[in-house]
Order: structure tokens, then sequence, then C-alpha cells
């Protein structure tokens, strides 16, 4: 089971400018004019709050602005003064009704449309904000801010046409503004225009130099490119030039280090981060990663044992540790720390789906069922629990259960390849061919390169004797995928043999039994093959072999009788014929 414990650097643009903006004092030329004309009874308490908000006493300065407000309730900079107050307080509701009353003084007022729509956006009322710096854009066509905001919220919503159009009117608009190449950047790397990305974050950094952000913008381009040591030059660069002190930019590096495999370049660099502070979790968080992927499981988990210590309430790490001691196989450890996690927060989703699949993995079923239950009651939509869930119920031949669970996670998840797959695998067991079909079917639709189901359906024909040329093309697909898979080799071979192509047939079986030896199908099938080739003494050792691994396949104790090899008990191991012996 995989897990991610570092994100990959993903496209995270700033929601608004005007978020942050309207977080800022109003102390533009224009703000200053009107505050000038209001009474002077309103000015001085207004400039009595502004300084006591400038030192950080809010509850004075809201006091003043209300007594500004009750000589001049329509100024309507002083209104934007006090929402601006509300949002630093965090009180968004009370800052809306402030900004409600100053657009009912002035419409058309843009400052404060324009800390309108930083509100929404913080909320998350993206179409109201959107509506809101369009109004803006229509009063003014060159306000570049707006189109910026208006940008930074397509790009959010994934309509990445219409935020690289705003974008690119916000930087017409004002093509002085490294912010706006900057967005327009993160755009085109979002739609792997790569040329445009390096192009815009380039024009950033003219017009800025010192935009730290730019350069780990321009360094993601070649890092897409898979150009990773012109990546690596830029980290170097702008630590050198820019912010030799920059953890973000050092951060980004180690990552590309090792990726690269650099692993003394990349310890070098955590050790420096480490020697500046010690409790740098993030530092010792991806040492104990680049200890993973050289697998020295053990130095890995006294780094994150050492950041639960600095952060013991930090599930996310208690989380990670826990698959540590899962990887180490010491499953006890990884149950206790599990168990750990949940005791402090039973509802964290996360560590009952891991427990659960522990559980699963150790065959303790009802365990596994209890805790990936609970995690589905959590989070109903993750079909990764439904998947698991399947499992336990698989392994325990409730296959009737299994169908029910794997449909219901479906239902929540429909676009997840694996878990039809999984419920065609449950329908081969209960003998429902053309439900196998269906959903083999239906996982490779979502997942073309599926090749756990483009195998199994492939083999599924081929065992079946069933549409063979099809059967042969959906394996060669999977082998595409991973070449060297002895399973899917063997069910290559099988097909050759039902299309009577022998050769090719035993010529892919030697290699499926070469890369996996203790599988006991692929020997049979491998004896099947030099049988019908009239090759008896190596039609008889495989068969054995395959009788030594798996001694209860009656069908091939027959079949071995039949072909005139006699009873195979005599040559096959005392334990071998214990448990041919046993029904």
């Amino acid at each position: 089971m995989k897990r991610k414990i570092l994100q990959p650097l993903i496209f995270i643009i700033i929601i608004s400018i005007m978020a942050c903006s309207a977080l800022r004092p109003v102390s533009n030329d224009g703000m200053r004019d009107r505050l000038t004309t209001m009474d002077p009874r309103a000015y001085h308490h207004f400039i009595r709050g502004y300084s006591a908000e400038l030192d950080g006493d809010h509850e004075t300065a809201y006091k003043e602005y209300q007594e500004a407000l009750y000589f001049d309730q329509k100024s309507v900079s002083l209104l934007n003064q006090v929402a601006t107050l509300m949002l630093k307080r965090g009180d968004s509701r009370e800052a809306l009704s402030y900004i409600e009353s100053a657009l009912k003084v002035e419409p058309g007022h843009i400052p404060t449309l324009m800390l309108l729509g930083g509100l929404y956006t913080s909320q998350g009322q993206y179409p109201k904000a959107l509506e809101v710096y369009n109004k803006v854009v229509k009063l003014d066509p060159l306000m570049a801010e707006a189109h910026l905001s208006r940008g930074t919220l397509y790009a959010n919503l994934l309509q990445l046409d219409k935020a690289e159009k705003a974008i690119r009117q916000g930087v017409e608009a004002n093509p002085s503004s490294p912010i706006g190449y900057y967005y327009l950047g993160r755009v085109a790397l979002e739609q792997k225009k790569h040329e445009m990305a390096l192009e815009a974050f380039k024009s950033a950094l003219t017009l800025h130099p010192g935009f730290e952000s730019a350069y780990i913008g321009l360094a993601s381009v070649y890092e897409a490119l898979t150009q990773p040591d012109e990546a690596v030059e830029v980290y170097r660069h702008a630590l050198k030039e820019v912010n030799p002190h920059s953890r973000e930019l050092r951060y980004h590096l180690v990552q590309l280090y090792i990726q690269q495999k650099d692993h003394p370049s990349a310890l070098s660099l955590l050790d420096e981060l480490l020697l500046e502070d010690p409790g740098d979790a993030e530092a010792r968080l991806r040492r104990a990663i680049l200890y993973v992927e050289q697998k020295d499981y053990v130095r890995a988990v006294d780094e994150v044992k050492q950041i639960t210590t600095l952060r013991p309430r930090e599930l996310r790490i208690r989380d990670y540790l826990a698959y540590l001691y899962e990887e180490m196989k010491e499953f006890d450890k990884a149950v206790s720390e599990y168990q750990g996690i949940l005791q402090i927060d039973n509802r964290y989703t996360d560590a009952h789906i891991h427990l659960g699949y522990l559980y699963h993995r150790l065959k303790r079923h009802e365990e596994a069922v209890r805790d990936l239950q609970t995690a589905i009651q959590l989070e109903p939509k993750r079909g990764e629990t439904y998947l698991f869930l399947g499992l336990a119920y698989y392994q325990q031949e409730q296959f009737q259960e299994a169908v029910k669970i794997f449909k219901n996670g479906i239902t929540q998840d429909p676009l997840n390849a694996d878990l039809h797959f999984n419920l065609g695998a449950v329908y081969d067991k209960l003998g429902r061919f053309e439900y196998l079909v269906h959903e083999m079917m239906e996982a490779i639709r979502l997942d073309p390169k599926h090749a756990n189901a483009l195998n199994y359906l492939g083999y599924s024909y081929a065992d079946r004797g069933l549409k063979l040329s099809e059967a042969v093309n959906l394996i060669q697909r999977a082998l595409e995928v991973k070449p060297n898979d002895g399973y899917y080799i063997d069910s290559l071979g099988w097909a050759y043999y039902k299309l009577g192509r022998m050769d090719e047939a035993l010529s892919e079986l030697k290699r499926a039994v070469f890369l996996v030896p203790d599988d006991p199908v692929i020997h049979e099938h491998l004896g099947e093959i030099y049988y019908q080739k009239a090759l008896l003494p190596e039609a008889r050792e495989a068969w054995l072999r395959s009788l030594e691994i798996d001694p209860k396949n009656i069908k091939l104790i027959e079949r071995f009788k039949s072909a005139g090899f006699g009873d195979p008990n005599p040559v096959l191991s005392p334990t071998s014929q214990r448990a041919v012996e046993t029904p």
C-alpha cells in the first residue's frame, strides 16, 4: 500500500491578491482624500483607531472606529477600514456587513468591491468572488489586480484556459507586475505549456530578481521537462544570490537530490538545516525519507521517533512511523503505533484504514473488518477503504459480501479502476463469467494501462479457449506496462498454447518459470506444453515440481497418472505425500 508523506511541488496558487491586501490598512492617496473630507470629529477618532491598529491593539482600534462612524456613518473609506479590521480579527460575517454598508453608499466603489471579492475568496465562495471581480473589470478594464484575482480563481476551479486569459489581461494592464508573470507561469505549468512557463517565470525574475517563488516555479518547469541539472542550477543560484538562508529553497533542492539519487548532497543539506535548527521536524522527515530510499529503515525510524518526541500529537508523523514498522515487518509495533494514534483521535480515518489493511495482511480478518467499517463511516467516499474491506471478505471467501462492498465502493468512487478489477475477480470466484468480463473491461476503460485487469481478462479468455487473438493482445498490453512479470508471461505462454503455437508457448513458459520458480500453476502449464510436444521426461519433471509446491492438486495428480507417469507419491517428499493423502 503506497503512502505519500511529502507532496510533490504542485500548483497551489495564492487564491486572491486582494484576499491578502484586504488585511492591510487602506492608505492610498484616494483614501487620504476621502478621510480628510469627513467630519473632523470622525477623523480624530479614525486617527486614534488607526494608531491603535498599527500597535496591534485591535480592541481599542475597533472602539475608536465606532466613535468615528458615529459622526460619519457614510464614509466609505472608514467602513472599509473597519471591515479590514474585522477580517484581521477573523470575523468575516461582521466584515461583510461593513462592506455591504459601504456599497450601499457607493455601489461602484472599486476598492470596496475588491475587498468583497477577497472576502468571498477567503471563504471559498468562488462563484460569488468571480461575479464581483467581473463587475470590477467592467467598471475599470485596466484594473490589473481584478484580472489577476479572476485568473487565480479560475485556476483553483481548474478552468485553466480561462485562468490563462484572465491573467494575460492582468499582465497587459500592468506589464511591470512580476506577480502577473508568476501566475501566468504557474498556469502554463499546469497546462504543460512548458516553454510558455519558462518564459513567464524568467519575465517575473527580470522584473524582480529577488522573487524567490519564481525561482521555485522556474526550477519546477525544468523538473517537469526532466532536466534536473538545470533545476539544481536554479536552486543553487537562488541560494547564492537571493537568499542563502531560505529553508524552502533548500527543502526543494533536497527533494531534487533525492530524486536524482544524489544522497550525499541531500544529506549534506539536511545536516546543514538541522545544525541551524535541531528541532526542524520537516528536515528530519526528509532525512527519514532519504533513509527509506536507501532501505535503511532503522535510521529512518530513529529520525521519525525524534519528530514524534518534538510533536507527539502530530498524527501524520506517527502514521508514517507505523508504516516504517510495517516495512521492517515489525508488525506488533506497527499495530501498537496505529492504536496509539486512535487513542489520541479515534476519528483519524487514515489510521483506521492503515490498521485495517495491516490486519488484512496479517489475516486478522475480523479486526480488519472492524477498522475498515469504521473508516467508511467516517469518510464514506474514500474508495481505497472499500477496496481493502472487500479484499478482507474475499480472503475469508465471503464472496457475496465482497461483491456488496465493492459495489458500494463503486457507487461512492465510480472512477476507481481497482474496485472494478477486484469486483471482476470476485465474480470469477462465483462463476459469473459475463460479469467478470464486464468489470475487467470497465477497469481497462478507466485505466487503459491497468496491467492486472489486462492480464486477468486475457488469461480468462485464453483459459476458456475464447477470443484467443484478443487474449494475446490484452496480455501483451499488460506486459508493455510490466515487461518482466512472470505471471503475465505465463498467461501469454498459455494463450500461445491454446492457439497451437507450441514453440512460442514453450519459450514464454520457460521464461515465466525462471522469473517465478515457485508457482505451481506455471510449472503445471510448462509440463502440459512439454507433454504436447512429446517431451515426456521434461513434462514429468515439470509436473512433479508443481506437485511438490501444491501437493493437493488432485486434478494434476490424475493428469500425471493418465499420461502414463504412474503414481507421483513415491517420488514426492514425505511432507508432500502427507499433503496428497489429506483430503
